[in-house]
């Protein structure tokens, strides 16, 4: 009858330590999937990020762009506008 006693509280031992393993398995499988979820949420916002910055460096070039033909106008009005002081001066001279 000792040993039945005994056999059956090492079951019983046994069955408590099995069903702790599997808390901590299932445990441990949430905080994963958490995880795996948390980490597709930052790639997702990585992509979206990444894609901002591709935008943001083609309006950069963009404005890179423009600015030089600003600058290229300006030159060319200084350019005329110099022209047009010595042409002043130089009508300004025969007066």
């Amino acid at each position: 009858m000792e040993k039945e006693k005994s056999f059956e509280e090492c079951k019983e031992k046994l069955l408590q330590s099995i069903g702790e393993f599997m808390e901590a398995v299932n445990r441990f499988q949430k905080a994963l999937n958490d995880a795996h979820w948390y980490l597709g949420e930052e790639k997702s916002k990585n992509a979206e990020l990444q894609q901002k910055i591709v935008t943001l460096e083609e309006r950069v070039k963009e404005l890179e762009r423009e600015c030089d033909c600003l600058r290229k106008a300006r030159d060319e009005a200084n350019w005329y506008l110099g022209e047009e002081r010595a042409r002043r001066e130089g009508l300004e001279k025969r007066t």
